[in-house]
């Protein structure tokens, strides 16, 4: 679904985007010591104007207020940057990832599905007969048919002179033993297209009885 494909797929993306942003802000008290002495500083490195990924606060040296000691290198210890910097790395790898994997399924798989089947059926053969099915009377097969908005009934996109009418899902009330006038099939004769020739213009539907 959207959401699923989309939305939660964008969010993790950026959620993991800002969180190097996140933690290299932390504790978020925009304080700096040293030598037992507290300086105010900036901390909001999304507004330098030259943003570096992963963050880092000498970034923003420039934009601190004055005061601060000259080798002033940021607030953060030791072990904030490596997460920092892990943090930064893992977001690039899963943006990358996400893109590869949209480029992928978007485009490979169309061009793919040009040359070769990409169909792959998501049920399991049950080993059943048709023929031997309990409730045989009820049972109709799949017939390539369209709807169109005002008809009462679907028009059949293929001929079905091979099969028992019996076996289409739904029935005409008043001749349930022709289905010629439902029949696109029938409608392109009338016109003179030759629809039994070379160019096959419909699917084939074939019924075979069980010996």
């Amino acid at each position: 679904s959207f959401h699923e494909i989309f939305f939660f797929t964008t969010a993790l993306v950026l959620h993991a985007t800002m969180a190097a942003f996140w933690w290299s802000g932390f504790p978020y008290d925009n304080l700096y010591e040293k030598d037992e002495k507290f300086y105010s500083v900036n901390q909001n490195l999304l507004g330098s104007s030259h943003i570096t990924y992963p963050a880092k606060p000498t970034d923003l040296k420039e934009y601190q207020p004055e005061g601060i000691p000259d080798d002033w290198n940021g607030w953060m210890s030791s072990d904030q940057e490596t997460i920092v910097r892990l943090t930064g790395i893992t977001s690039v790898i899963l943006l990358i990832l996400v893109v590869v994997n949209t480029f992928y399924n978007k485009v490979v798989q169309r061009v793919k599905s040009c040359f070769f089947s990409t169909y792959k059926p998501n049920r399991q053969n049950q080993e059943i007969d048709f023929s031997q099915l309990c409730n045989l009377e009820k049972a109709s097969l799949y017939i390539p048919q369209q709807r169109v908005p005002g008809n009462p009934f679907p028009v059949l996109a293929c001929s079905i002179s091979d099969i028992q009418p019996d076996y289409i899902d739904w029935k005409d009330p008043q001749d349930q033993t022709n289905y010629d006038k439902h029949s696109l099939v029938c409608d392109l004769k009338k016109l003179g297209v030759d629809v039994d020739g070379e160019k096959r213009l419909f699917s084939i539907v074939k019924q075979w009885a069980s010996s």
